[in-house]
């Protein structure tokens, strides 16, 4: 429904709703900063309903019902029960409406955030930039590392939103947070954070929402990125926790093989941070099972 009404009809309907003041308080909220949350209430409140009532549906009455036995209010068994187990799909919701919200706020500005997951992996949260002179844009994100690609995933220099966005003459930044077939909470936390200490240092909110910015030398204008893939189908088994230092040969993880069943260490080609790693034990031939970033070449791309 919100696709297919124009938010032309939206914003005509809410001028002629709100132009008379509200009656028995006699407050006019036309022209105002509150007709615009009135607006985009009525416009996207479809899509956080529809996600979380799906939330909703995959939880078992039998849990409400061991709540009450138990003793709990109706008010625990919503915080203490309900709301965990529809964590994430608050912050889908959320998400659904935050962003397309944006999207028209800032229309006219020149600062693009792309936010999505790793797929069937953990994806040490970053930022990415497209132009050098965006270093500094990047480090204000304040995520653990922030990295110049030109490229996309696939190795084309086209097709990404960032491309599509420096094609438009956008400043792009984009940011990525680790994810897909599960959810981290410290990810989600940290993506939130840093999507609100933007706001703050582009002067929208507070200034104690403030994250420290990206230290210089985990801005990397290099892509010196080091994979390890599967050589053929099997179960990788990850041993090392994504943000960690390692060795070059350190086991990482352990492989096996369907043609062999033999478990196989898979070892760090070379010392660096983790940065990537599967999640899903079963992977195909070519999947990237695990991505390191070097640290001896560091500061030769500070320099550069």
């Amino acid at each position: 429904m919100p696709y297919a009404l124009p938010g032309t009809v939206v914003g005509v309907a809410m001028i002629l709703a709100w132009l008379k003041p509200i009656p028995l308080i006699h407050v006019r909220i036309y022209n105002t900063l509150w007709i615009l949350l009135v607006a985009y209430i009525a416009r996207y409140m479809a899509f956080g309903v529809r996600t979380i009532s799906a939330s909703l549906q995959q939880i078992h009455v039998s849990m409400e019902e061991a709540a009450r036995i138990s003793g709990a209010t109706w008010l625990q068994t919503f915080r203490d029960i309900v709301i965990p187990l529809i964590a994430t799909g608050l912050f889908a919701s959320w998400f659904l409406v935050f962003i397309p919200t944006l999207r028209e706020l800032a229309g006219g500005c020149n600062h693009l955030l792309d936010l999505h997951s790793a797929g069937e992996a953990r994806y040490l949260a970053h930022a990415l930039f497209i132009k050098q002179e965006d270093g500094s844009l990047a480090a204000a994100a304040g995520l653990p590392f922030a990295l110049l690609r030109r490229r996309s995933r696939e190795g084309a220099l086209c097709g990404t939103l960032v491309q599509a966005a420096r094609s438009m003459g956008v400043k792009a930044l984009a940011l990525e947070l680790g994810g897909g077939i599960a959810t981290f909470r410290e990810d989600i936390e940290l993506g939130v954070r840093s999507v609100l200490s933007l706001l703050a240092r582009w002067g929208y909110l507070q200034k104690e929402l403030l994250l420290p910015r990206t230290a210089p030398d985990k801005i990397y204008l290099r892509d010196e990125r080091k994979f390890v893939r599967a050589g053929e189908e099997g179960a990788y088994y990850p041993g090392i926790e994504v943000g960690k230092m390692v060795e070059i040969g350190k086991r990482i993880g352990v492989w096996i093989p369907l043609g062999d069943f033999k478990p196989r260490a898979t070892v760090a080609p070379e010392s660096g941070t983790l940065v990537y790693s599967r999640i899903r034990c079963r992977s195909h031939k070519g999947d990237t099972l695990a991505m390191l970033l070097p640290v001896q070449r560091t500061k030769e791309a500070q320099e550069e």
